[in-house]
């Protein structure tokens, strides 16, 4: 993970509010998973090294912050798809190659 990153939050217009009005929330989740994958990595610095050596035991801390940014970067693919899901119903086109619009 690198050091800084950049984060930027687009809402759906008038017209994407009303027509799938989850949006704006699942676009805030996303956010917050982001912020919350960076902030555990700043705390756990070896988070991507957890198996690398495995006799040792991990701090029950850092066995879960693993989990915690595994199932973060699932459940953000899952946002990415409902929101391909949703243009698509929509018709709408996509100004974000392989990235959330909202």
């Amino acid at each position: 993970m690198s050091t800084s990153t950049r984060l930027l939050l687009t809402l759906p217009d008038a017209y994407g509010m009303r027509a799938a009005p989850e949006r704006s929330a699942l676009a805030l989740l996303d956010a917050t998973l982001a912020v919350a994958e960076h902030t555990l990595y700043a705390e756990h610095p070896t988070l991507d090294e957890l198996y690398k050596e495995p006799c040792t035991r991990p701090p029950p801390t850092l066995l879960i912050a693993h989990l915690l940014v595994r199932r973060s970067a699932e459940l953000r693919e899952l946002l990415v798809s409902y929101e391909r899901a949703i243009r698509d119903a929509l018709g709408e086109k996509s100004f974000y190659d392989g990235d959330l619009p909202f």
